[in-house]
């Protein structure tokens, strides 16, 4: 066993231990089954200045005690962003932490409560949400419907860019417009799946397109609570 991954994973469970709010709960359920492992291994060693003694007394954080900050952080802004989803919320959770982009916040070396370093968090954090969207819809057929409900959001994704915050925003938007028609479905599996099946596909492309139509059928509604949140 790596004793490293283990002090690591006990200090995360005992972090998560000192409160006990949603997203701790989600960490602590995360880190005893070991779904933070593929994670923490790859931690350095490295302490991250906390420029504010006052609120750290020795100065610093050790690399474990920032990963937790910034993980409760992001899944906190996850939860805020889609917080109307409900069955296929921690599942949605761990699909957003555990892809690629999620790593350049999680593993960035500079003090998560510094104000000038709030800007690259949330690109980072809103980049990591609609990542494996984005290439969930670089990979399925796109279909006519699904061409025409992005477009009228301003979305083609041909020409999307995800290192592009406008870019991110509009994806971002309609990803949210989808999960709050269909907040209680498992279709939203496959929206964030990262490693989609491709011998099913249509049935992916039709269970896709069934989610389009419950948000095409009260868009308006949709739009005003996504709009004024």
């Amino acid at each position: 066993m790596n004793k490293k991954l283990e002090e690591n994973r006990n200090k995360i469970i005992e972090l998560s231990s000192e409160n006990t709010d949603d997203v701790n709960m989600i960490i602590y359920v995360f880190a005893i089954n070991k779904k933070l492992d593929s994670l923490l291994i790859k931690l350095d060693d490295l302490n991250v200045p906390t420029n504010v003694s006052s609120i750290v007394k020795k100065g610093y954080l050790t690399s474990v005690e920032h990963f937790y900050q910034v993980l409760y952080h992001f899944i906190s802004y996850i939860n805020t962003n889609l917080w109307f989803v409900s069955k296929t919320k921690n599942y949605i959770v761990d699909k957003i932490i555990h892809n690629k982009e999620a790593e350049a916040s999680l593993y960035h070396k500079e003090y998560f409560h510094d104000n000038n370093t709030i800007p690259y968090y949330k690109h980072h954090f809103n980049k990591a949400i609609i990542s494996n969207f984005y290439r969930f819809l670089n990979t399925i057929p796109m279909e006519k419907e699904i061409y025409l409900f992005l477009k009228k959001h301003g979305v083609d994704i041909s020409k999307t860019d995800i290192n592009k915050d406008k870019d991110i925003e509009k994806l971002l938007y309609v990803l949210k417009l989808i999960c709050i028609a269909n907040n209680s479905s498992f279709g939203l599996f496959y929206i964030f799946d990262d490693d989609l099946n491709l011998k099913g596909i249509q049935h992916v492309v039709g269970n896709f397109e069934i989610l389009i139509e419950h948000a095409k059928e009260y868009e308006d509604v949709y739009k005003t609570i996504l709009d004024n949140y």
